[in-house]
C-alpha cells in the first residue's frame, strides 16, 4: 500500500510555498564531484532545479510510488535526467558512493522514531565518499506553537482546497500532520 498515493495529488500545490531551500540545494550539487542523491525525492521538487542547475543525473529514492511517478512526469516535463527508485531511505544503498546526499523539506521527520532517523545517518555515513557531505532540513519543536493548532482542522495558509490537522503526542515529541482536501465535515470529492 502507498501511504503517500493521496498526498501526491495535492503535494505540488502543498509544497508551492517551500522554495526558498532549492537555491541551497542547488548550491551543494555544484560544489559535488560525483553522484547526487535525493532522499524522499517525492516529486521531483527539488531534484529537478538540481539536475537542471548541474546538467548530469540525480539519484532520487522514495517509498511512494505515486510520488515518483509526478516525479518522472516532471522530470520529463524539464528534460532533465533523474534516476528515480523505489526504496526507503532507512535502507539506503548505492552503487557508487555519493559526493551528496541530501534529503529536503522535513522529509527525515516523517520517520516516526529517533531509532529510524539514526539508521539514516548510519546508511548516508556508509553510502558517501569520503569528504562527501549530508544535508538535510528539520525544524526545532516549539510546544507553543503546537498547543493551539492540537487536533483542530484549519485551511492549510495559500490554498482555498487543502486542509491540515495536527495532533501533538507531547509523550514523543511528535506532532502527527494530515492533510485533505475539502472542508471538516463536507464531503471531499
Amino acid at each position: 500500500m502507498d501511504a503517500y498515493a493521496a498526498f501526491a495529488e495535492i503535494y505540488g500545490e502543498w509544497s508551492a510555498p517551500m522554495t526558498e531551500d532549492v537555491p541551497f540545494y542547488v548550491e551543494l550539487a555544484r560544489e559535488a564531484d560525483g553522484p547526487v542523491v535525493e532522499l524522499a525525492v517525492g516529486t521531483g521538487r527539488v531534484a529537478v532545479p538540481v539536475a537542471q542547475a548541474i546538467g548530469r543525473r540525480v539519484i532520487g529514492i522514495d517509498i511512494s510510488p505515486a510520488m515518483l511517478q509526478k516525479g518522472r512526469e516532471a522530470a520529463e516535463a524539464a528534460g532533465v535526467d533523474l534516476d528515480l527508485r523505489e526504496g526507503d531511505m532507512r535502507e539506503l544503498s548505492v552503487e557508487e558512493p555519493a559526493a551528496l546526499i541530501y534529503c529536503p523539506y522535513r522529509s527525515l521527520l516523517h520517520l516516526p522514531t529517533w531509532a529510524e532517523r539514526r539508521r539514516v545517518f548510519e546508511r548516508v555515513a556508509a553510502a558517501l565518499e569520503p569528504g562527501g557531505r549530508f544535508a538535510w532540513n528539520a525544524f526545532v519543536f516549539d510546544p507553543a506553537i503546537a498547543f493551539p493548532q492540537d487536533r483542530v482542522a484549519r485551511p492549510f495558509p495559500g490554498s482555498t482546497r487543502i486542509w491540515v490537522y495536527a495532533e501533538h503526542h507531547p509523550e514523543d515529541n511528535r506532532v502527527d500532520v494530515t492533510a485533505f482536501v475539502g472542508q471538516p465535515g463536507h464531503d471531499a470529492r
